[in-house]
Protein backbone atom coordinates (compact mmCIF):
# COMPACT_ATOMS: atom_id res chain seq x y z
CA UNK A 1 0.00 0.00 0.00
CA UNK A 2 1.60 3.56 -1.35
CA UNK A 3 0.34 6.70 0.74
CA UNK A 4 0.35 9.76 -1.09
CA UNK A 5 -0.37 12.88 1.41
CA UNK A 6 0.60 16.52 0.37
CA UNK A 7 1.05 17.45 3.52
CA UNK A 8 4.88 15.35 3.41
CA UNK A 9 3.19 12.97 5.97
CA UNK A 10 2.87 10.02 3.55
CA UNK A 11 5.08 7.85 0.47
CA UNK A 12 5.07 10.55 -2.21
CA UNK A 13 3.71 14.32 -2.82
CA UNK A 14 2.83 13.83 -6.33
CA UNK A 15 0.04 11.16 -7.39
CA UNK A 16 2.05 9.94 -10.25
CA UNK A 17 4.97 9.08 -8.66
CA UNK A 18 3.19 6.79 -5.89
CA UNK A 19 1.63 5.24 -8.79
CA UNK A 20 4.61 3.83 -10.06
CA UNK A 21 6.04 2.85 -6.99
CA UNK A 22 3.05 0.38 -7.01
CA UNK A 23 3.33 -3.16 -7.85
CA UNK A 24 0.57 -5.03 -9.68
CA UNK A 25 -2.60 -5.30 -7.49
CA UNK A 26 -1.28 -2.34 -5.08
CA UNK A 27 -3.30 -0.05 -3.42
CA UNK A 28 -2.86 3.84 -3.83
CA UNK A 29 -4.59 5.50 -0.77
CA UNK A 30 -4.78 9.82 -1.85
CA UNK A 31 -4.86 12.51 0.88
CA UNK A 32 -6.88 15.58 0.87
CA UNK A 33 -5.48 18.32 -1.60
CA UNK A 34 -5.34 19.27 -5.40
CA UNK A 35 -3.36 17.11 -7.52
CA UNK A 36 -2.52 19.16 -10.43
CA UNK A 37 1.07 17.93 -11.57
CA UNK A 38 0.05 17.59 -15.68
CA UNK A 39 2.80 15.47 -17.12
CA UNK A 40 3.98 14.37 -20.51
CA UNK A 41 3.39 10.90 -21.31
CA UNK A 42 3.77 8.75 -24.10
CA UNK A 43 0.91 6.07 -24.66
CA UNK A 44 1.90 2.25 -25.68
CA UNK A 45 0.52 3.17 -28.93
CA UNK A 46 3.25 5.85 -29.52
CA UNK A 47 1.16 9.06 -29.56
CA UNK A 48 1.74 11.42 -26.42
CA UNK A 49 -0.12 13.03 -24.15
CA UNK A 50 -0.72 15.34 -21.12
CA UNK A 51 -2.02 13.44 -17.90
CA UNK A 52 -1.58 13.77 -14.19
CA UNK A 53 -2.19 10.46 -13.68
CA UNK A 54 -1.45 7.24 -16.00
CA UNK A 55 -2.24 3.54 -15.04
CA UNK A 56 0.05 0.58 -17.19
CA UNK A 57 0.00 -1.35 -13.87
CA UNK A 58 -2.90 -4.45 -13.71
CA UNK A 59 -5.39 -4.23 -10.40
CA UNK A 60 -4.55 -1.02 -8.79
CA UNK A 61 -6.85 0.66 -6.35
CA UNK A 62 -6.33 4.41 -6.15
CA UNK A 63 -8.53 5.35 -3.37
CA UNK A 64 -9.18 9.20 -2.07
CA UNK A 65 -10.20 10.14 1.79
CA UNK A 66 -13.24 11.64 -0.08
CA UNK A 67 -13.96 13.11 -3.24
CA UNK A 68 -14.64 16.38 -1.42
CA UNK A 69 -10.79 16.90 -0.44
CA UNK A 70 -9.27 15.22 -3.20
CA UNK A 71 -9.08 17.01 -6.53
CA UNK A 72 -7.50 15.89 -9.53
CA UNK A 73 -6.99 18.49 -11.92
CA UNK A 74 -6.28 22.55 -11.53
CA UNK A 75 -8.07 24.62 -10.27
CA UNK A 76 -9.08 26.33 -13.56
CA UNK A 77 -9.44 24.43 -16.90
CA UNK A 78 -6.28 23.30 -18.91
CA UNK A 79 -7.79 21.42 -22.02
CA UNK A 80 -4.59 21.60 -23.91
CA UNK A 81 -1.05 21.71 -23.60
CA UNK A 82 1.48 22.43 -26.85
CA UNK A 83 -2.07 21.81 -28.59
CA UNK A 84 -2.80 18.34 -27.09
CA UNK A 85 -5.56 17.01 -25.00
CA UNK A 86 -4.86 16.65 -21.17
CA UNK A 87 -6.72 14.14 -19.13
CA UNK A 88 -7.34 13.28 -15.43
CA UNK A 89 -6.71 10.16 -14.98
CA UNK A 90 -5.98 7.80 -17.87
CA UNK A 91 -5.24 3.54 -18.48
CA UNK A 92 -3.00 2.31 -20.89
CA UNK A 93 -1.35 -1.18 -21.59
CA UNK A 94 -1.16 -3.04 -18.42
CA UNK A 95 -3.96 -0.88 -17.08
CA UNK A 96 -6.97 -3.55 -16.67
CA UNK A 97 -8.56 -3.72 -13.77
CA UNK A 98 -8.35 -0.51 -11.97
CA UNK A 99 -10.26 0.53 -9.17
CA UNK A 100 -10.69 4.62 -8.76
CA UNK A 101 -12.91 5.24 -5.64
CA UNK A 102 -13.87 8.46 -3.80
CA UNK A 103 -12.19 11.29 -5.90
CA UNK A 104 -12.87 14.13 -7.73
CA UNK A 105 -11.28 14.73 -11.28
CA UNK A 106 -11.96 17.90 -13.24
CA UNK A 107 -10.91 20.72 -15.47
CA UNK A 108 -9.00 18.68 -17.75
CA UNK A 109 -10.32 17.87 -21.30
CA UNK A 110 -10.76 14.01 -20.57
CA UNK A 111 -11.63 13.38 -17.25
CA UNK A 112 -11.42 9.25 -16.97
CA UNK A 113 -10.08 8.15 -20.07
CA UNK A 114 -10.55 4.19 -20.50
CA UNK A 115 -9.31 1.76 -22.79
CA UNK A 116 -8.40 -1.04 -20.50
CA UNK A 117 -11.30 -4.35 -19.13
CA UNK A 118 -12.61 -4.88 -15.87
CA UNK A 119 -12.28 -0.77 -14.70
CA UNK A 120 -14.45 0.32 -12.12
CA UNK A 121 -15.47 3.79 -10.68
CA UNK A 122 -17.29 4.20 -7.59
CA UNK A 123 -18.13 7.48 -5.50
CA UNK A 124 -16.64 10.33 -7.31
CA UNK A 125 -17.44 13.32 -8.64
CA UNK A 126 -16.19 13.41 -12.51
CA UNK A 127 -16.85 17.98 -13.60
CA UNK A 128 -16.20 20.59 -15.65
CA UNK A 129 -14.10 18.63 -18.27
CA UNK A 130 -14.06 19.80 -22.03
CA UNK A 131 -14.86 17.01 -24.43
CA UNK A 132 -15.66 14.07 -22.05
CA UNK A 133 -16.01 13.13 -18.39
CA UNK A 134 -15.60 9.63 -18.84
CA UNK A 135 -14.60 8.59 -22.26
CA UNK A 136 -14.25 4.23 -22.85
CA UNK A 137 -13.05 3.20 -25.92
CA UNK A 138 -12.42 -0.76 -27.21
CA UNK A 139 -12.96 -2.45 -23.71
CA UNK A 140 -15.17 -4.69 -21.85
CA UNK A 141 -16.45 -4.91 -18.04
CA UNK A 142 -16.80 -1.54 -17.12
CA UNK A 143 -18.71 -0.46 -14.29
CA UNK A 144 -19.31 3.27 -12.82
CA UNK A 145 -21.89 3.36 -9.29
CA UNK A 146 -22.61 5.94 -7.08
CA UNK A 147 -21.24 8.80 -9.29
CA UNK A 148 -22.29 11.95 -9.97
CA UNK A 149 -20.99 13.96 -13.30
CA UNK A 150 -21.29 17.42 -13.00
CA UNK A 151 -21.47 20.22 -15.51
CA UNK A 152 -19.09 18.88 -18.44
CA UNK A 153 -17.75 22.17 -20.69
CA UNK A 154 -18.35 20.27 -24.05
CA UNK A 155 -20.80 17.44 -25.54
CA UNK A 156 -20.10 14.84 -23.13
CA UNK A 157 -21.26 13.43 -19.44
CA UNK A 158 -19.81 9.76 -20.80
CA UNK A 159 -18.59 9.02 -24.19
CA UNK A 160 -18.14 5.20 -24.93
CA UNK A 161 -18.14 3.11 -27.73
CA UNK A 162 -16.87 -0.19 -28.94
CA UNK A 163 -17.71 -1.63 -25.02
CA UNK A 164 -18.60 -4.92 -23.79
CA UNK A 165 -20.28 -4.60 -21.04
CA UNK A 166 -21.28 -1.11 -19.67
CA UNK A 167 -23.00 -0.56 -16.33
CA UNK A 168 -23.86 2.56 -14.49
CA UNK A 169 -25.70 2.57 -11.08
CA UNK A 170 -27.34 5.00 -9.04
CA UNK A 171 -24.92 7.54 -10.69
CA UNK A 172 -26.41 11.69 -11.14
CA UNK A 173 -25.80 13.44 -14.37
CA UNK A 174 -26.31 17.57 -13.85
CA UNK A 175 -25.69 18.86 -17.18
CA UNK A 176 -26.46 22.97 -18.20
CA UNK A 177 -25.54 23.11 -22.11
CA UNK A 178 -28.39 22.74 -24.76
CA UNK A 179 -28.04 19.74 -27.19
CA UNK A 180 -25.46 18.23 -24.85
CA UNK A 181 -25.49 14.50 -23.87
CA UNK A 182 -25.47 11.90 -20.40
CA UNK A 183 -24.43 8.76 -21.45
CA UNK A 184 -23.72 8.56 -25.47
CA UNK A 185 -22.64 6.00 -28.33
CA UNK A 186 -23.06 6.84 -31.79
CA UNK A 187 -21.43 6.39 -35.50
CA UNK A 188 -22.46 2.48 -35.26
CA UNK A 189 -20.10 2.47 -32.35
CA UNK A 190 -22.13 -0.46 -30.54
CA UNK A 191 -22.48 -0.92 -26.84
CA UNK A 192 -22.62 -4.14 -26.58
CA UNK A 193 -24.49 -4.72 -23.49
CA UNK A 194 -25.91 -1.36 -21.70
CA UNK A 195 -27.33 -0.93 -17.92
CA UNK A 196 -28.63 1.85 -16.83
CA UNK A 197 -30.11 1.47 -13.66
CA UNK A 198 -31.43 3.92 -10.70
CA UNK A 199 -30.17 7.31 -12.14
CA UNK A 200 -30.86 10.48 -12.37
CA UNK A 201 -30.69 13.13 -15.12
CA UNK A 202 -31.27 16.43 -15.47
CA UNK A 203 -30.18 18.94 -17.90
CA UNK A 204 -30.82 20.08 -21.39
CA UNK A 205 -29.17 17.16 -22.94
CA UNK A 206 -29.90 13.97 -24.32
CA UNK A 207 -30.12 11.02 -21.40
CA UNK A 208 -29.10 7.46 -22.75
CA UNK A 209 -28.43 8.06 -26.47
CA UNK A 210 -27.22 4.90 -28.18
CA UNK A 211 -27.07 3.81 -31.42
CA UNK A 212 -25.23 1.47 -33.86
CA UNK A 213 -27.07 -2.33 -32.47
CA UNK A 214 -26.33 -3.73 -28.93
CA UNK A 215 -28.79 -4.86 -26.08
CA UNK A 216 -29.60 -2.87 -23.28
CA UNK A 217 -31.55 -2.16 -20.02
CA UNK A 218 -32.62 1.17 -18.83
CA UNK A 219 -34.46 0.75 -15.49
CA UNK A 220 -35.94 2.78 -12.58
CA UNK A 221 -34.11 6.28 -13.58
CA UNK A 222 -35.44 9.80 -13.62
CA UNK A 223 -35.17 12.40 -16.10
CA UNK A 224 -35.86 15.68 -15.89
CA UNK A 225 -35.33 18.92 -17.42
CA UNK A 226 -32.83 21.56 -16.39
CA UNK A 227 -34.74 22.56 -12.95
CA UNK A 228 -37.32 20.73 -12.67
CA UNK A 229 -40.54 22.73 -12.67
CA UNK A 230 -39.63 25.34 -14.98
CA UNK A 231 -40.34 24.80 -18.86
CA UNK A 232 -43.06 25.43 -21.24
CA UNK A 233 -43.92 24.72 -24.82
CA UNK A 234 -41.16 27.55 -26.26
CA UNK A 235 -38.41 27.40 -22.85
CA UNK A 236 -35.18 26.97 -23.44
CA UNK A 237 -34.85 24.98 -20.30
CA UNK A 238 -35.44 21.50 -21.36
CA UNK A 239 -34.13 18.63 -21.75
CA UNK A 240 -33.78 16.97 -25.71
CA UNK A 241 -34.83 13.19 -25.40
CA UNK A 242 -34.82 11.33 -22.58
CA UNK A 243 -34.29 7.89 -24.14
CA UNK A 244 -32.86 7.37 -27.86
CA UNK A 245 -32.21 4.24 -29.12
CA UNK A 246 -31.78 3.53 -32.65
CA UNK A 247 -30.78 1.33 -35.56
CA UNK A 248 -31.03 -2.11 -34.31
CA UNK A 249 -30.54 -1.44 -30.56
CA UNK A 250 -32.73 -4.39 -28.62
CA UNK A 251 -33.63 -2.76 -25.14
CA UNK A 252 -35.44 -3.35 -21.94
CA UNK A 253 -36.79 0.33 -20.98
CA UNK A 254 -39.07 -0.07 -17.96
CA UNK A 255 -39.82 1.74 -14.51
CA UNK A 256 -38.54 4.92 -15.98
CA UNK A 257 -39.82 8.68 -14.72
CA UNK A 258 -39.97 11.21 -17.54
CA UNK A 259 -40.52 14.76 -16.53
CA UNK A 260 -42.74 17.16 -18.61
CA UNK A 261 -39.35 19.63 -19.31
CA UNK A 262 -38.68 17.42 -22.14
CA UNK A 263 -38.68 18.06 -26.17
CA UNK A 264 -39.08 14.21 -26.35
CA UNK A 265 -39.53 11.68 -23.25
CA UNK A 266 -38.61 8.41 -25.40
CA UNK A 267 -37.16 8.18 -29.12
CA UNK A 268 -37.03 4.52 -30.73
CA UNK A 269 -35.94 4.19 -34.10
CA UNK A 270 -35.35 0.78 -36.06
CA UNK A 271 -35.00 -0.62 -32.86
CA UNK A 272 -36.58 -3.58 -30.76
CA UNK A 273 -37.95 -2.31 -27.92
CA UNK A 274 -40.14 -3.48 -24.85
CA UNK A 275 -40.90 -1.46 -21.79
CA UNK A 276 -43.41 -1.28 -18.75
CA UNK A 277 -44.10 1.07 -15.53
CA UNK A 278 -43.17 4.02 -16.91
CA UNK A 279 -44.27 7.08 -16.18
CA UNK A 280 -44.17 9.46 -19.11
CA UNK A 281 -45.58 13.25 -18.69
CA UNK A 282 -46.75 15.27 -21.49
CA UNK A 283 -43.15 16.57 -23.46
CA UNK A 284 -43.12 19.35 -25.78
CA UNK A 285 -42.88 17.66 -29.02
CA UNK A 286 -43.83 13.79 -28.77
CA UNK A 287 -43.78 12.06 -25.30
CA UNK A 288 -43.60 8.53 -27.30
CA UNK A 289 -41.59 8.92 -30.76
CA UNK A 290 -41.17 5.31 -32.55
CA UNK A 291 -40.55 5.34 -35.89
CA UNK A 292 -39.37 1.91 -36.45
CA UNK A 293 -39.23 1.80 -40.80
CA UNK A 294 -39.20 -2.16 -41.52
CA UNK A 295 -36.93 -3.62 -38.79
CA UNK A 296 -38.07 -2.43 -35.39
CA UNK A 297 -40.67 -3.76 -33.11
CA UNK A 298 -41.93 -2.22 -30.03
CA UNK A 299 -44.48 -3.51 -27.03
CA UNK A 300 -45.01 -0.88 -24.94
CA UNK A 301 -47.59 -2.36 -22.00
CA UNK A 302 -48.46 -0.97 -18.56
CA UNK A 303 -47.25 2.67 -18.94
CA UNK A 304 -48.67 6.49 -18.32
CA UNK A 305 -48.58 7.75 -21.53
CA UNK A 306 -48.39 11.69 -21.84
CA UNK A 307 -51.29 11.65 -19.51
CA UNK A 308 -53.60 13.77 -21.89
CA UNK A 309 -50.68 15.93 -23.62
CA UNK A 310 -51.56 16.72 -26.83
CA UNK A 311 -48.58 15.45 -28.52
CA UNK A 312 -48.94 12.18 -26.59
CA UNK A 313 -47.37 9.61 -29.34
CA UNK A 314 -46.05 9.68 -33.06
CA UNK A 315 -45.98 6.70 -34.05
CA UNK A 316 -44.64 5.44 -37.59
CA UNK A 317 -44.72 1.35 -38.51
CA UNK A 318 -44.26 -0.05 -42.31
CA UNK A 319 -44.77 -3.28 -41.93
CA UNK A 320 -47.29 -6.33 -42.77
CA UNK A 321 -46.76 -7.52 -39.11
CA UNK A 322 -49.88 -5.42 -36.97
CA UNK A 323 -48.48 -6.87 -34.13
CA UNK A 324 -44.92 -4.41 -34.28
CA UNK A 325 -46.53 -1.82 -32.64
CA UNK A 326 -47.84 -2.91 -29.60
CA UNK A 327 -49.00 -0.10 -27.56
CA UNK A 328 -52.06 -1.79 -25.42
CA UNK A 329 -52.67 -1.97 -21.56
CA UNK A 330 -51.46 1.91 -21.13
CA UNK A 331 -52.58 5.01 -19.57
CA UNK A 332 -53.50 7.63 -22.04
CA UNK A 333 -55.47 10.02 -19.37
CA UNK A 334 -58.64 8.95 -20.89
CA UNK A 335 -60.47 5.88 -21.57
CA UNK A 336 -62.03 7.43 -25.07
CA UNK A 337 -60.42 5.77 -27.28
CA UNK A 338 -61.58 8.43 -30.49
CA UNK A 339 -59.60 11.04 -27.66
CA UNK A 340 -56.92 9.24 -27.56
CA UNK A 341 -56.21 8.99 -31.10
CA UNK A 342 -56.43 12.90 -31.78
CA UNK A 343 -53.55 12.91 -29.40
CA UNK A 344 -51.24 10.62 -31.66
CA UNK A 345 -50.07 11.25 -34.92
CA UNK A 346 -50.01 7.44 -37.04
CA UNK A 347 -50.23 5.78 -39.84
CA UNK A 348 -53.65 7.60 -40.43
CA UNK A 349 -51.53 10.86 -41.31
CA UNK A 350 -49.50 9.01 -43.81
CA UNK A 351 -51.27 6.72 -45.64
CA UNK A 352 -55.03 7.05 -45.21
CA UNK A 353 -56.12 4.56 -47.68
CA UNK A 354 -53.81 2.09 -46.70
CA UNK A 355 -52.06 1.33 -49.90
CA UNK A 356 -48.39 2.03 -48.72
CA UNK A 357 -48.03 -0.55 -45.67
CA UNK A 358 -48.32 1.78 -43.32
CA UNK A 359 -50.01 0.31 -39.62
CA UNK A 360 -51.12 1.78 -37.08
CA UNK A 361 -49.97 0.88 -33.02
CA UNK A 362 -52.27 -1.49 -31.58
CA UNK A 363 -53.76 0.64 -28.38
CA UNK A 364 -56.86 -1.32 -27.01
CA UNK A 365 -57.63 -2.47 -24.52
CA UNK A 366 -56.90 1.20 -22.50
CA UNK A 367 -56.23 0.84 -18.85
CA UNK A 368 -57.82 4.14 -17.59
CA UNK A 369 -54.79 4.40 -14.60
CA UNK A 370 -51.91 3.22 -13.73
CA UNK A 371 -50.34 4.47 -10.90
CA UNK A 372 -47.02 6.33 -11.08
CA UNK A 373 -43.81 5.33 -10.22
CA UNK A 374 -42.16 6.33 -7.17
CA UNK A 375 -39.48 9.21 -8.10
CA UNK A 376 -35.71 7.75 -7.72
CA UNK A 377 -34.44 11.00 -6.99
CA UNK A 378 -34.83 11.39 -3.19
CA UNK A 379 -33.40 8.15 -2.81
CA UNK A 380 -30.65 9.21 -5.10
CA UNK A 381 -28.94 12.31 -3.80
CA UNK A 382 -25.50 12.49 -2.56
CA UNK A 383 -25.53 8.34 -2.22
CA UNK A 384 -22.01 8.83 -4.41
CA UNK A 385 -20.48 10.26 -1.38
CA UNK A 386 -19.41 7.58 0.85
CA UNK A 387 -18.20 7.82 3.97
CA UNK A 388 -15.32 10.19 4.41
CA UNK A 389 -11.51 7.97 4.98
CA UNK A 390 -10.04 11.40 6.50
CA UNK A 391 -7.05 10.77 9.11
CA UNK A 392 -6.96 6.68 8.01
Amino acid sequence: MVHVRQDGTGDFVDLQEGIEATAPGDTVLVGAGRYDNIQEFMFSSGIPGWVIAFVNKPNLSIIGVSPDSVRIGPADPVDNVDGRATGGIVTDAGGEGLRLESLTVENVNYGVQVKQSHVSISHCVLRSCKSAELYAGETSDLRIQDTQFDGPRGNWAALCQFVDGLTFERCEFVLALPHANFVYSMNLAAITSLVVESCVFEGFGSGVYLWGGGTATITNNEFRGWEDGIGDATSTNLGVNAIWLSEGVVADVSNNTVSQHHENSLVFKQSHITGSGNDLAPSHVHTLFSDAGRTGTITFNHNRIGRGGEHSAFVVRRDADSTAADLRFNDWGSSDVNRIWTWIRSAKDFDPEGTNGYIDPMIEPIIPSVPAQTAPVSRLKGRYRRPSMEGQ
